[in-house]
């Protein structure tokens, strides 16, 4: 099969150059059009129950998560200048187009009753400039007197203030909502350089933002400090520009098709594919490198290039199929997780492992081909001492002392059985945003001041029209929120519970003793007139400053009771805690048979995707596993083979597992992604070895300790060359500033070296010790005879 194959190659080989310009032109073409995801809750499926109760929410509540906060901390809050620049700061904000209603110390609102009318009327509060301490005095004591602001726009315990700045992404393409969120970046920055006052800008907007614009700088980071470093390297391995420069230009067009990819399936770049490029000149490299070494191997024979370029292609094409075949299942199980964000990584990542082989076994020998025949200095690397007598040492190590391997891989297994028993799951919504940046810290002060950012939504379905304004459930869900309040796990809680207090507070001319829930018995409940006068504001005014702080928080039909509230990022491991939380707030005030309650928001979504793709992630490694295992017994036909290819490469994952546990590494999304992975490339070299070793068996008299000891020497160097180059390629990773990349990084490179060494002695010893010539072939050991 290949050598009409190599035979067509090299025929038609200015045809193949020509095809391979032309389309990846139009890759590259198409790749320009590639667009960024801005969205973060794009993990769990669209059946999967919460993102349905998301999707309920919405459409009676419309979108969510779409403000901007800026926290400041000053001594004393209420002083003239600061206060001033505060509110200067909002004014600036508010003229911006795309910003709602901003909400801060110095931009309230109250509701004053117009009597004549029966209606509220909304006045801005405060509604003038203080010039003087005694007027700042006042405002100060007037804020005292709005208990509907107090933990909302400050704390009354501290010094620290927020301002609330919605943001109208409706109206606004993706370019506009970024260029607006600088607008208020730089706005803020002027702030902080007239008053030396830090502002801290958090909530999901700036959050989305900042990971874009790091997903973008970080595509071309990492991927160029990967390609100088494999420059590097290969030219510390090969001493040949030919064998640095052909091979970067192979995986630089895999890069080019990744975006055109893209593009074709309609993806956009994530947190997931954005790394895809990086993978493909991490892994496309080692094919390169074991055709250009088969090539030198080949030519070194006998000396005819054609010929040498033609053995390449059929000796080791089949081997190196399915080592990308295999490498290829790795990444393209994660399409089964049912997760749209991994699938679009598996799908686009399988396909593209596919791709690059056929672009390698094309591009290397058409280029080559092209090429003056190699010169000494070009093959000298084939004969490098020190590195065959390392080999050699392995193999007397081997066969000398089996027993030991086997004993030292037991003692590695039990060691990471016991790591693994320490292994926790835990994810968090800002997983991958760096300790160090100004995001994470932001947040950390919001959720040291505020509890947080992170929007949860409660709601109460009463199952009856009109069924929320029943005294009895007003009441319950007043209950509810002072019970909330009390919790650390949350901030504020925001409902139609507080538009009533503050509209009750308004009715009796602003008394603060008067913020409660109106009374409902009597002969002239004060409910009935306080509906009233609400229902009489202007129809026209803004959604924040409206009759619509009550009915933003119920639907259309008032059956449905929803409360708003922050909390802080507390990990997908606290979970259930958090359920478990609101369970014991809610069900003894709703008892299920009555009410239906429902916990949903960016927060819940989130979370639960955590929980979602580390449980599909597993599941996938273990369907990788399955896969390869199948490939594993088709190429080598007999359980004993297939239970001997597969031990070396299960003792590198168990020990990856053991060293999470042992650092506290958590099992998360971007940590479980590691196995199917490393899997994938890992088992590349018991393919090389074990194919190689099949074919030479028969040629040297069955005899098995010969054939592993030529096996180790001629295979072993190309082992070592790949896994110096994926060593090097996945340890770039770690100059991200995603730490779950770094993670990647580490752990991938960790996993294949251990695994190197697993199939350089480890598995030499199991085949010394456990494999068997067939027995209609034994009567040929040894007699010369050459099968």
């Amino acid at each position: 099969m290949w050598y009409p194959i190599a035979k067509y190659i090299l025929r038609y080989r200015l045809l193949l150059a020509v095809l391979l310009v032309l389309s990846t032109v139009l890759m590259g073409v198409l790749g320009s059009r590639v667009q960024t995801d801005y969205e973060i809750s794009r993990v769990i499926p669209e059946n999967h129950p919460s993102m349905v109760e998301m999707r309920s929410f919405l459409a009676n509540f419309g979108k969510q998560g779409n403000v901007m906060v800026l926290a400041v901390e000053h001594s004393p809050l209420f002083e003239l200048e600061f206060y001033n620049n505060w509110k200067s700061l909002g004014d600036s904000i508010q003229q911006l187009e795309g910003v709602g209603q901003v909400l801060s110390i110095g931009h309230g609102f109250t509701f004053e009753k117009d009597t004549e009318a029966k209606k509220f009327v909304v006045t801005p509060f405060p509604n003038k400039v203080p010039t003087t301490e005694a007027d700042m005095d006042t405002i100060a004591e007037q804020w005292q007197n709005l208990p509907f602001y107090h933990d909302l726009l400050y704390k009354i315990d501290s010094d620290a203030t927020v301002m609330i700045v919605p943001l109208q992404e409706k109206k606004l393409n993706l370019d506009e909502k970024i260029a607006l969120e600088q607008n208020i970046e730089a706005i803020a920055d002027r702030f902080e350089a007239q008053t030396d006052v830090i502002v801290h800008r958090s909530g999901l907007p700036v959050i989305r933002t900042f990971r874009l614009q790091l997903i973008k700088r970080e595509l071309v980071q990492v991927l160029v400090v990967a390609v100088f470093v494999l420059i590097i390297v290969l030219f510390a391995v090969f001493r040949s520009w030919q064998a640095v420069v052909f091979p970067l230009l192979v995986v630089g067009i895999g890069v080019v098709w990744v975006m055109g990819l893209l593009v074709i399936f309609g993806y956009k770049i994530t947190l997931l594919t954005a790394i895809i490029p990086n993978l493909i000149v991490i892994i496309g490299i080692p094919n390169c490198v074991y055709l250009v070494n088969k090539y030198h191997g080949e030519y070194r024979k006998h000396g005819n290039k054609v010929r040498a370029l033609a053995n390449m292609i059929q000796r080791i094409g089949y081997t190196t199929l399915f080592a990308n075949l295999t490498t290829s299942i790795g990444f393209g199980v994660f399409y089964f997780t049912g997760s749209q964000l991994l699938e679009e990584f598996g799908i686009i990542a399988g396909i593209m492992i596919i791709l690059l082989f056929f672009l390698s076994i094309i591009a290397i020998p058409v280029i080559f081909s092209f090429l003056p025949e190699p010169k000494d200095r070009h093959i000298s690397h084939l004969d490098r001492k020190a590195l065959q007598k390392s080999l050699e040492e392995l193999n007397k190590t081997t066969i000398a002392h089996p027993k030991r391997i086997f004993a030292g891989a037991a003692i590695v297994m039990a060691l990471a059985i016991y790591g693994l028993t320490m292994l926790e799951s835990r994810g968090y919504i800002l997983d991958d945003v760096p300790k160090s940046s100004n995001a994470y810290r932001d947040l950390k002060f919001l959720e040291d001041k505020f509890t947080g950012v992170m929007p949860l939504e409660i709601l109460i379905d009463t199952k009856t029209k009109g069924g929320v304004m029943k005294p009895a459930v007003l009441k319950k869900i007043d209950e509810a929120q002072d019970s909330m309040m009390n919790n650390p796990l949350f901030g504020k809680p925001m409902s139609m519970i507080n538009g009533l207090k503050f509209a009750t507070q308004a009715y009796y001319n602003g008394n603060p003793d008067r913020y409660r829930l109106p009374r409902t018995g009597g002969l002239a409940p004060e409910i009935t007139f306080i509906m009233t006068y609400l229902q009489g504001m202007d129809k026209d005014m803004n959604e924040t400053s409206s009759g619509e702080i009550t009915s933003s928080y119920m639907d259309s039909t008032r059956s449905i009771a929803r409360i708003s509230v922050q909390i802080p990022d507390i990990g997908s491991n606290r979970l259930q805690e958090l359920k478990t939380t609101l369970d014991s707030i809610f069900q003894p005030l709703f008892p299920p048979d009555e009410y239906e309650v429902t916990y949903t928001g960016t927060s819940i979504v989130v979370l639960e995707g955590n929980q979602f793709l580390i449980q599909g992630l597993l599941n996938s490694v273990g369907l990788a596993f399955v896969l390869i295992a199948l490939i594993m017994g088709y190429l080598f036909r007999t359980p004993r083979m297939l239970i001997i290819s597969l031990i070396p490469n299960l003792i590198p994952l168990l020990l990856t597992a053991g060293i999470m546990g042992y650092f506290d590494i958590p099992l998360k999304p971007s940590t479980v992604l590691v196995f199917s992975v490393a899997f994938g490339i890992s088992v590349d070299f018991t393919i090389h070895f074990l194919a190689k070793y099949k074919q030479e068996l028969s040629r040297h008299r069955w005899d098995i300790p010969h054939t592993v000891n030529l096996t180790l020497k001629e295979t072993g160097v190309s082992m070592l060359y790949t896994s110096i180059i994926l060593f090097f390629g996945f340890i770039t990773f770690t100059v991200s500033q995603f730490d779950g990349t770094k993670y990647m990084g580490v752990l991938v490179s960790i996993t294949l070296i251990s695994s190197l060494f697993a199939n350089l002695l480890l598995l030499p010893a199991l085949l010394y010790t456990f494999d068997r010539v067939p027995k209609r072939k034994r009567h040929l050991i040894g007699n010369g005879a050459d099968v």
